[in-house]
């Protein structure tokens, strides 16, 4: 899979204020990445990196294939931007807004008023197309600001905390926006959020900030987005280390996961409580002695959570 957004051991910091750490992740061509993190994590830091708004300190960014600080102008004609806060006036209607916006990107008139209708039927809020932005719904204002961030077709849409405010129903019809122009549009996306529904209903990949720092970042499918997997630590007397290889074996016809030894101990993910009986056997077979078996449920709300508490523990 192609990688649409790549950062390399990026640092940026805000005076004595350390915003991103040394980090590095990639985000795949043609899905949606979620970026999760509490208030002041760094997402919407990394966020405007990757958009050209702000240049890292330290690391290389590589978006599109262009440098966000050097090919900015490129960059920005590809990609769209959608935050909590809408840049859009409210003294002008959806139409007007959506034809300045246009304009700005050079695109030819009568090519820039049939995308507008188009979207606009796309949306369904063609009928609100000459109401001011201040008096619409938070629901159609939504709309009409993805209208606004995509209305030069990008490749690679942003969004920034976009589904704040929104009421249950406008928020279920507004995934449903983005799931089809994942589809339709083929635009991948970087989802930015502390939702975690929304993360799990949406994306493929998550990534999970924590005071600058990655504490997590792979497919969402290794949480299992419909069932807890449960993780295992076996503790023995004995060096597992001897027989390694054999053991590691046996685990994967079992369908286990993750395996990580130590040299008394092992850690794994299962499927369910069910499957330690079969596991343990592997272990009798080969003459282990077992001093005890600890188990974790871990789903994404626990890791989620968990790094919450770390980050305000005393």
């Amino acid at each position: 899979m192609n990688k649409i957004v790549q950062v390399k051991n990026v640092q940026k910091s805000f005076g004595n204020n350390i915003a991103l750490d040394d980090i590095s992740v990639d985000f795949n061509e043609g899905c949606i990445h979620g970026l999760l993190g509490h208030n002041g994590a760094g997402k919407t830091t990394l966020i405007r990196i990757i958009g050209g708004t702000y240049k890292q300190d330290k690391g290389e960014v590589e978006v599109l294939g262009l440098n966000p600080t050097d090919d900015g102008y490129e960059l920005r004609k590809n990609i769209g931007i959608l935050s909590e806060n809408m840049s859009m006036y409210d003294r002008l209607s959806i139409y007007d807004n959506l034809i300045f916006y246009g304009r700005l990107y050079n695109i030819e008139k009568k090519e820039l008023k049939n995308r507008i209708d188009s979207y606009l039927k796309m949306f369904q809020i063609s009928e609100f197309k000459n109401k001011l932005i201040k008096d619409c719904s938070t629901g159609i204002k939504k709309k009409a600001g993805i209208i606004r961030a995509i209305i030069n077709e990008p490749k690679l849409l942003l969004l920034d905390e976009a589904s704040n405010g929104l009421d249950p129903i406008s928020k279920s019809e507004f995934h449903e926006l983005i799931e089809e122009l994942v589809k339709i549009k083929k635009i991948s996306v970087v989802l930015c959020s502390h939702d975690l529904e929304e993360v799990k209903k949406l994306c493929e990949y998550i990534t999970i900030i924590k005071k600058g720092k990655i504490v997590y970042s792979d497919n969402i499918n290794s949480l299992s987005r419909n069932k807890e997997s449960i993780g295992i630590v076996i503790n023995t007397i004995q060096d597992l280390f001897q027989l390694k290889e054999q053991i590691e074996e046996e685990l994967k016809k079992n369908k286990v996961d993750n395996i990580e030894f130590d040299m008394n101990s092992i850690k794994m993910e299962i499927d369910s409580l069910n499957d330690i009986n079969s596991i343990l056997k592997i272990f009798m077979e080969y003459n282990f002695n077992i001093v005890n078996v600890e188990h974790e449920i871990f789903d994404l709300n626990k890791l989620y959570v968990d790094s919450h508490r770390e980050e305000n523990a005393i």
